[in-house]
């Protein structure tokens, strides 16, 4: 659904939401099937206290303002380990790859080090679930944009390893003339 109820980012543990000391908002996966982001950017829009693509369409890298703080150099984080960027060395995270995606505002240094005061996005990827499941999508949009992506998963009959498979492939542009936004991608994930 899009309330959820428990939080890993907060404290580095599952705990509810409510015995968190700050301030955390999730994206739920529920939200972000049926918003269908391009960019991570569009899964945080209607956050509080999170602004967007701050200086324009940019497919490079993932820009974010956290209580006025830029965040996009060091406070992003994929699966709690940093996602730092150097210069214009950034990445984009793909949002077909992601489970979920948490916000922490306020100073949380003491748990993942140097960032700052404002807070962290962390980005959690997919990962495998002890059920069988298949979801596959394909798409056509603007600027001659097609897709297809794949998500797939299974378990033993022990209930002992679980196995998850994701992919995407993209042949597109976006606005600006002479760009290109392709994409492919493969993640597998064994628990």
């Amino acid at each position: 659904g899009y309330i959820a109820g428990q939080t890993a980012t907060g404290v580095k543990a599952g705990v509810p939401l409510t015995e968190v000391p700050m301030s955390v908002s999730v994206v739920t996966q529920q939200e972000l099937v049926d918003r269908s982001p391009t960019q991570v950017e569009e899964a945080l829009n209607y956050l509080p206290g999170i602004t967007s693509s701050v200086w324009g369409v940019d497919d490079r890298f993932d820009q974010f303002l956290i209580r006025g703080f830029d965040v996009g150099p060091t406070g992003v984080f994929r699966d709690s380990l940093p996602n730092k960027v150097l210069n214009f060395s950034g990445f984009t995270i793909e949002p077909f790859m992601i489970e979920r995606i948490d916000v922490l505002r306020g100073p949380s240094s003491v748990l993942y080090g140097e960032i700052d005061a404002a807070g962290m996005i962390n980005i959690i990827s997919k990962r495998p679930k002890f059920e069988r499941f298949t979801e596959a999508m394909a798409s056509y949009g603007s600027y001659d944009t097609a897709q297809i992506g794949l998500d797939t998963g299974d378990s033993n009959a022990a209930g002992t390893l679980a196995w998850r498979f994701t992919g995407l492939a993209r042949d597109g542009a976006n606005e600006v003339d002479g760009s290109e936004d392709d994409r492919n991608l493969l993640a597998l994930g064994v628990t």
